[in-house]
């Protein structure tokens, strides 16, 4: 993943509870997420709030700004 921001979760993991962008190399999923203080990957869910991960992410980056307003 050569060329972004991405990180492998090898080397450095985010801040809890901090959202992120996650890409799990085993099922080729990428989702928002965010490290909770177990150190569980979490995605939030509008049914079931911090759902665990199904996959382990193997990359995270940052999430991009929020698009301005026109």
């Amino acid at each position: 993943m050569q060329g972004t921001n991405w990180v492998k979760c090898s080397d450095s993991l985010p801040e809890d509870n901090n959202e992120v962008l996650v890409y799990c190399d085993d099922t080729k999923e990428m989702m928002v997420a965010y490290l909770d203080s177990d150190g569980d990957f979490c995605w939030l869910d509008q049914e079931i709030l911090g759902t665990q991960l199904i996959c382990y992410p193997s990359h995270w980056m940052p999430l991009p700004p929020m698009p301005e307003g026109e």
